[in-house]
């Protein structure tokens, strides 16, 4: 193949509709590897018409995809570049002339979920039921899910072998991630409002551990909120009571580790209005606890308590707020309280999370609507025809009817 004059290559980057240079200034070569001679990149789009749709110099272009990637031009021209010029034309309008074209959704195979300890029972739910073949992973909290395994061979639910529950650390999920022959891993954990965030003693992911409130309703608000929040410290106990409203920490781990949350807090610029200390002398409880605007920096806000805790924070405009509400890597849940249901529509897509509540909070989720979360919260969903989905793979298939 003939050479191509430097000066006809466009070797720029494209960036906002515009060929710039490399902020570095720097470039790389390409080497043709049948000449061991330098090749140079070019663009394939010629030019582009809004009345005539698009036109493309095909000569160039394959050229162009020879000299990016060292095919032939045989190659590059047919059927490569037809493929790429088709896909792009007719994708809207999903046209196969002369075949019949379908997929096929099938299971993995075998798989395995790694689940955490703060809802045992519902989680391994969640993965058991639309999977059927699963492995199970537990530490903190594995008495739930063999019991699960107990009910599973009682009831001759499934052939030996179709379920499998583990109990171990890290070590076990390793090996589980490692294997081969496992085809699809599906984990849930750390990457990872006043009655809510006091549920389950704080350890719930979707629990509401950061509040903005208007300025102007600020008193209010927390003239009603504060007494309901510090009134579950009034029936902390045993969990198996049935009167105890506020739990332990699941183990001294977490316990641990939602003092040092706190610490943070009290060693910021926030006031704390309530709480900041263990509860007693014996067990891992700890008082339901209130920071008022600390930092947003600080540990306190940027990462998982994971525990009763809580941050209010005041805003003034609805900008503020979302762009404050949105800083964070954790996007599981969110939630706005608000009269007017069109602005609340809005704040709902603009806010960076996988579920939006409007005026309910997170003790309220339907199960026919998919649950997930975006950025660092995760990718993938569960429940409803998504949750589903997530279990198969997509298979296509192409017929050729012409005889």
């Amino acid at each position: 193949m003939g050479s191509t004059a430097l000066s006809d290559i466009e070797t720029r980057l494209f960036i906002n509709n515009e060929f710039v240079p490399a902020k570095s200034g720097k470039t790389f070569q390409l080497i043709n590897p049948a000449t061991e001679e330098p090749s140079y990149a070019k663009g394939a789009w010629e030019e582009w018409f809004a009345k005539d749709g698009m036109k493309i110099s095909l000569e160039k272009a394959t050229k162009n995809d020879t000299n990016d990637v060292h095919k032939t031009l045989q190659l590059a021209t047919d059927p490569q570049l037809s493929l790429s010029l088709t896909s792009l034309v007719l994708l809207a309008m999903s046209m196969s002339k002369d075949h019949l074209n379908f997929t096929l959704k099938q299971p993995y195979g075998d798989v395995a979920a790694i689940i955490p300890w703060n809802v045992p029972i519902l989680m391994a739910l969640n993965k058991i039921a639309p999977a059927v073949a699963v492995d199970e992973i537990l530490r903190k909290a594995p008495l739930t899910s063999i019991l699960l395994a107990q009910l599973i061979k009682e009831t001759g639910l499934f052939p030996p072998g179709v379920v499998q529950i583990l109990s171990g650390a890290r070590e076990s999920g390793e090996a589980l991630a490692s294997h081969m022959e496992i085809r699809k891993i599906a984990f849930t954990g750390m990457h990872i409002e006043a009655w809510r965030v006091a549920f389950n003693s704080g350890q719930t992911c979707t629990s509401a551990a950061r509040l903005y409130v208007q300025e102007s309703v600020l008193e209010p608000f927390l003239a009603v909120f504060r007494p309901t929040f510090e009134g579950f410290l009034t029936n902390h106990g045993d969990p198996l009571d049935r009167k105890v409203t506020h739990g332990p920490q699941a183990d001294k781990l977490q316990y641990e580790s939602v003092l040092k949350f706190i610490e943070a807090g009290k060693n910021s610029t926030a006031q704390m209005l309530t709480g900041g200390k263990r509860k007693g002398d014996k067990g891992y409880f700890i008082e339901p606890t209130i920071f008022l605007n600390p930092p947003d920096d600080n540990d306190v806000v940027t990462k998982e308590t994971f525990g009763p805790v809580i941050t209010f924070f005041t805003f003034k405009t609805e900008e503020e707020a979302i762009t404050r509400a949105n800083a964070t890597e954790y996007a599981l849940f969110s939630s706005v309280f608000i009269r007017d249901i069109f602005r609340a529509l809005r704040i709902a897509k603009k806010y960076e999370s996988g579920t939006v509540t409007i005026n309910c909070t997170s003790h309220y989720q339907a199960v026919d609507m998919a649950f997930g979360g975006v950025k660092g919260s995760g990718d993938g969903r569960e429940y409803g025809r998504w949750g589903l989905d997530s279990w198969l793979e997509i298979k296509s298939v192409l017929i050729d009817l012409t005889e």
